[in-house]
């Protein structure tokens, strides 16, 4: 069976490029996959390559926003038009089964009217409570033949598509590390992303900031690609909470899940998640969440049994919790290790279980 998958990029570092990189190399062990890219040009995939997957780059490199989104220009209308007729040629070559788009991926729009697609796939990356999806938009989901969400949460939320909407979680793989345990990690709060305003970090900032003191053998590490204008902000509230000497912000890095293994507590604080691949690993390799209990990724991973939900945007509960958290050893070594257990229901080879599936049954 052929089977397509169509994204913008690999070579950032977020969880949507590691967890399409992770399926990939699974996939290609049972399925002939191809992967074309919009605009990764030469650049490496940031989590590595894919030996066994037929890869494809149209080279467009669109003009982009500071914040990364789709600039409406002249320019940018002249290479849509030209990416349209570039990726139905190259559907055309392929001619696949199935014909996978990820959400955000600028094809999003074209692929309902190009043919030698085999069943058109749309994948959901993002929720829907982030922002109102538009009519136009809505009429262009409805022309996709089959709709993957990551989860039921957000199945519900897509009331207004009427075709076949089926969940399927991202996965979690980690076993290339021990788990460190909880009792030996180091006194460190960790968080990672892309560093964006829907991300929240001010909001760890703003909490560390309240409890900072009473615990001066502890520091905060946030790790990812930056915004230049997101990450000016930051660091400016880090200057202005006087924290320079206990909250640092690090660029992305592969070693991600080796700072996460020891470090004692990962802090989720976005204002929306529709399924944190990131929250998953952490409670994988047995480190304690705190969590916002923002729409809507995070309730669908933990809760109070196995990490830390926080009512969202409760700045002040948030610090009170981690401040919990770092007093009571002996309680969020319990809850790390029920967030372990929670974690194996997302193990990789259950998922890829659910994405074979879902192939066959279309057969």
């Amino acid at each position: 069976m052929k089977i397509c998958f169509i994204i913008n990029q690999l070579y950032k570092s977020g969880g949507i490029e590691r967890t399409i990189t992770q399926r990939l190399n699974q996939l290609s062990k049972y399925h002939d996959v191809f992967l074309i890219t919009l605009e990764n040009g030469d650049r490496p995939y940031f989590f590595g390559e894919l030996a066994d997957v037929n890869c494809i780059d149209l080279d467009f490199n669109f003009e982009r926003k500071a914040n990364g989104g789709f600039k409406k220009s002249p320019t940018n209308i002249n290479r849509s038009l030209r990416s349209y007729v570039k990726l139905q040629r190259t559907l055309k070559e392929i001619k696949p089964d199935f014909t996978i788009n990820v959400v955000g991926t600028h094809s999003l729009f074209f692929l309902p009217y190009i043919p030698y697609t085999g069943i058109k796939v749309l994948e959901y990356h993002s929720s829907f409570y982030e922002s109102k999806v538009s009519k136009a938009k809505k009429y262009i989901y409805n022309k996709y033949d089959q709709h993957v969400f990551l989860t039921e949460e957000e199945r519900k939320i897509a009331g207004f598509i009427g075709k076949k909407k089926v969940v399927i979680p991202n996965p979690v793989q980690t076993d290339k590390y021990k788990n460190i345990p909880y009792e030996n990690k180091k006194n460190r709060i960790i968080a990672a992303g892309r560093v964006l305003d829907i991300k929240g970090f001010d909001r760890l900032i703003k909490a560390w900031a309240v409890i900072h003191l009473d615990f001066p053998d502890w520091i905060v590490e946030i790790y990812g690609e930056s915004d230049h204008e997101v990450l000016s902000k930051l660091k400016h509230l880090i200057i202005t909470y006087d924290l320079e000497n206990s909250f640092y912000i690090r660029p992305a890095t592969l070693d991600i899940l080796k700072l996460i293994n020891d470090s004692k507590i990962y802090a989720m604080t976005s204002h929306f998640e529709s399924f944190s691949i990131v929250l998953l690993e952490a409670i994988s390799l047995g480190t304690l969440v705190v969590a916002f209990d923002c729409p809507t990724g995070p309730r669908n991973i933990i809760d109070n049994t196995n990490g830390y939900l926080v009512e969202n945007d409760n700045i002040e509960l948030y610090a009170k919790t981690l401040k919990q958290a770092i007093l009571s050893d002996k309680k969020a070594s319990l809850l790390a290790a029920n967030g372990y257990i929670r974690s194996q229901d997302f193990a990789l080879d259950k998922v890829i279980d659910k994405w074979k599936v879902f192939f066959s049954a279309q057969k």
